[in-house]
């Protein structure tokens, strides 16, 4: 069964609202089984729902639209639905009685009141009515039984309207609509998160698996990381996560220790761990990231287990006097050097008495970059005191803007420091 969704609303399209509607929808039909191949955005205007409706009809067995179903005459999903196949409206008197009743009990039972929201009662001639408990928008279902239309469902706008009515009638409506037409299903997702490894390196190591149909493996560049969906779809959501297992097992083999983390996982939480079970104390020194790399690992809860605290160290002064980063070093290399980043890094595991200290040192631009340094220049230095202490800096040179280059510092320190603590 094949699903589209169309999301009605002028406010939608001025990017004025952002359309939380049909990542909850595409969700919740997915969990049934349904493929969702289009989602559809479009205004508050009549001829151009209409259109919209009518095309999802010619590709979709189900269509769901959320919005335009409101008291105002720019609320109009309603009359262009019944426009695209040709049913009449018609008032429900049922619905007009809990409509008034509603509003009586919310204190707005006067008779402007009733008027105003008398349009919420005109529903299509035999539409199935989902009694809205949050608001005065019922929901509505319309099943063309002869006509082998698809089954479209009519959602209020707002969230919290909108996630009740699909719970309490919405899905359990379509559930039973695809078991009566035997194509009840479950369609599984699942998101495996890498870091230290380009694109094309990784999807060349996964080249035969990202041409899998079922289940489906897609890569997506997010930042410092990549991320790759599996997507099953099965009879049951049983075997929809046997697949999906499966093939992270295949993608890991591939993978190995880029791989870091599986859905909701972040690396500073993963990072964290690993910290945490070796009984490792961080401490950081920060120059052109000024705190980033300090608030990625903070976002943790717990973290003050492992992590002892940071020093923003933006001047040459504050480098020598708080992390006693020589004066030679200085002068001879400049701030954002290898030996510079290595010398701040034993800084701070220093001030902090930590085991493991991460520094960052860099030029974020516009300006102060030279042929030698270009902007984005970012040299992340580790010093590990416990045992036989060691060091190691690296140049990485991160393209983009200020914000950029510093939020990409920050993640390249996290992608750095966990190979280091995997390697030891």
């Amino acid at each position: 069964m094949k699903a589209e969704i169309i999301s009605v609303g002028t406010e939608l399209l001025l990017g004025q609202i952002v359309n939380t509607n049909a990542a909850f929808l595409g969700q919740r039909l997915a969990a049934l089984g349904v493929d969702v191949y289009f989602t559809t955005t479009v205004g508050d205007n009549f001829d151009r729902i209409v259109d919209a409706v009518r095309q999802a009809a010619g590709r979709a067995d189900i269509i769901v639209t959320s919005g335009g179903l409101g008291p105002t005459t720019d609320d109009l999903t309603k009359e262009a639905v019944c426009a695209a196949f040709n049913i009449p409206i018609v008032n429900d008197e049922r619905v007009r009685e809990k409509l008034n009743d509603y509003l009586g009990r919310r204190g707005f039972g006067n008779p402007e009141a009733v008027e105003g929201n008398a349009k919420q009662a005109l529903v299509p001639k035999g539409s199935i009515v989902l009694e809205n408990p949050c608001g005065t928008a019922p929901g509505l279902i319309i099943e063309m039984k002869t006509t082998g239309g698809p089954l479209v469902v009519m959602l209020p706008g707002p969230p919290r309207e909108l996630e009740p009515l699909w719970y309490g009638g919405a899905e359990p409506y379509i559930s039973g609509f695809l078991k009566s037409r035997h194509q009840e299903g479950a369609i599984y997702s699942r998101v495996l998160r890498a870091a230290g490894i380009g694109e094309p390196a990784l999807e060349k190591r996964i080249e035969d698996l990202v041409k899998s149909s079922n289940p489906t493996v897609a890569p997506c560049a997010k930042g410092g990381e990549i991320h790759l969906r599996i997507t099953a779809k099965a009879k049951s959501h049983e075997q929809a996560l046997e697949m999906v297992q499966n093939m992270d097992d295949a993608v890991s083999s591939r993978l190995g220790q880029f791989i870091f983390g599986r859905d909701q996982e972040t690396l500073e939480g993963v990072l964290g761990r690993v910290l945490e079970e070796n009984g490792l104390c961080l401490a950081a020194a920060e120059s052109c990231t000024a705190g980033m790399f300090c608030a990625r690992i903070v976002n943790v809860p717990g973290s003050s287990k492992y992590f002892a605290g940071g020093v923003v160290s933006y001047s040459d002064d504050s480098k020598r006097d708080i992390l006693g980063v020589p004066e030679p070093i200085l002068r001879e290399h400049g701030a954002v050097s290898a030996e510079c980043a290595v010398a701040m890094a034993h800084g701070a595991c220093e001030r902090f008495k930590a085991d493991i200290g991460v520094s960052i040192t860099g030029i974020a631009g516009p300006d102060g970059g030279t042929p030698e340094k270009p902007v984005g220049t970012v040299f992340i230095g580790i010093f590990e005191k416990r045992g036989n202490s060691r060091s190691a800096a690296y140049r990485r040179w991160l393209p983009g803007s200020r914000s950029d280059i510093r939020e990409r510092a920050a993640e390249e320190a996290l992608i750095l420091l966990r190979r280091w603590l995997l390697e030891r």
